[in-house]
């Protein structure tokens, strides 16, 4: 009787409320319930950790498929998750220079024509040149590679789509 006073006392300063004889003897049936579980899985822990033995071989393969079977569950996952976020970085990291150049240069999504169609040349003098060819009287004139020349204000047109 005295144990379960001692353990209705100490209910009673944990929770701040009496617990009674009864709830006093339902914890201390826990206690004990859980100390046996505690006591057998400490025994199953060290039989598992006593049953490990270390792979010795002179053989490479056979260390490493040993390896990859005692930590390659784990290695795999990281790895194409690493790989995965890397990916998804260099993407992000695209997507953010492009987003700026759009926004720098709101223009610049009607010029795809001529940037995918149109011929550079390297000249001597290491500038970078557009090739554009006078548009042809008859047939279809192309965005990228053809201008038209408009002798009213005597400048040049270049059609960036059609």
């Amino acid at each position: 009787m005295q144990v379960i006073d001692d353990r209705r006392a100490a209910a009673q300063r944990k929770y701040g409320f009496d617990v009674g004889k009864t709830g006093a003897l339902l914890l201390l049936e826990v206690d004990e319930v859980g100390s046996r579980y505690q006591t057998l899985i400490q025994q199953a822990t060290a039989g598992i950790r006593e049953s490990q033995q270390p792979l010795q071989t002179d053989n490479p393969k056979a260390a490493f498929w040993y390896g990859v079977g005692r930590n390659g569950v784990w290695t795999i996952p990281i790895m194409l998750t690493i790989a995965i976020v890397s990916w998804f970085y260099s993407q992000q990291q695209s997507y953010q220079a492009i987003k700026a150049t759009l926004d720098k240069y709101p223009n610049a999504a009607e010029f795809q024509f001529l940037m995918q169609l149109g011929q550079l040349e390297h000249a001597e003098d290491g500038a970078l040149n557009l090739i554009l060819r006078a548009a042809p009287s008859k047939g279809t004139i192309e965005a990228g590679k053809h201008y038209v020349y408009n002798s009213d204000c005597k400048c040049v047109r270049v059609p960036l789509h059609y």
